[in-house]
């Protein structure tokens, strides 16, 4: 799902590049949007790895939950079976 996102986003920063390259251009004017481009291209991996960091830290919350969970059902288990 992350990498189809950032194959989408690249698409379309390339085609927007692409775009701004089709006219008439000075050499300044290339180097800017190439900057802008580069730029544009960093903020996106920038985003994307904040995004995967997220999402890393949410499924080691869920497995920690579900980790006390099973221990707590084990140790009410122990309990029952103790007191029986």
């Amino acid at each position: 799902m992350q990498e189809e996102k950032r194959s989408e986003e690249m698409k379309r920063l390339a085609e927007n590049l692409a775009d701004k390259l089709s006219g008439d251009l000075s050499e300044e004017e290339m180097r800017a949007v190439m900057e802008d481009h580069e730029r544009q291209v960093a903020q996106l991996e920038g985003l994307l790895a904040s995004e995967k960091e997220k999402q890393m830290a949410a499924l080691r919350d869920k497995l920690r939950r579900r980790r006390e969970e099973k221990e707590a059902a084990m140790s009410r288990k122990q309990k029952e079976e103790v007191q029986t």
